[in-house]
């Protein structure tokens, strides 16, 4: 004989597809690198409903898929790039070469080109500099006081023979 069991009755309302899509937005906003506070915060659940989802096994393994469809679409915009970079050289060249563009585009792409071939503009180094000259007896008198302020102020600890009778 068999015996059918029902699921017994509750009270409480369970939405199969809002809570399926709850999951799918967790997991989806976790593959994009977000914090579990923060997607907590964004869709109003608690944070422990998104570590359960995130750290469950059907959520790990729809975690990976994500990431693995993620790593294929920057290859995808990686690869998209290299085809087209050829292509905007060439513009960059006939917007510079063209007489009718505007001389401050051009310019301006010239200085860009420039300035990535490591032709950049000169920068200025601010400072205050001074030259001395000093004898040996000088330089061995310097040491010695900054010898005697390390360790006066506790900045040297450990201090080699040699430097002391120096």
């Amino acid at each position: 004989m068999e015996v059918m069991l029902s699921l017994p009755e509750t009270t409480r309302d369970c939405d199969v597809q809002k809570v399926m899509n709850l999951h799918h937005e967790i997991l989806r906003l976790s593959a994009l690198g977000m914090k579990g506070v923060d997607v907590a915060r964004m869709l109003s659940c608690t944070p422990q409903t998104v570590y359960n989802v995130t750290n469950g096994e059907l959520g790990r393994r729809q975690l990976d898929k994500l990431h693995g469809l993620r790593d294929e679409s920057v290859v995808d915009v990686g690869k998209r790039i290299q085809e087209i970079s050829e292509k905007a050289v060439e513009v960059v060249a006939e917007a510079i070469e063209n007489e009718e563009t505007n001389i401050n585009l051009r310019v301006a792409a010239a200085f860009k080109i420039l300035d990535r071939a490591g032709h950049g503009p000169v920068q200025k180094i601010k400072g205050n500099f001074q030259h001395a000259l000093f004898g040996a007896e000088e330089l061995a008198e310097i040491k010695r006081e900054a010898l005697e302020l390390g360790l006066k102020t506790g900045t040297i600890v450990d201090v080699v023979p040699e430097a002391v009778s120096g």
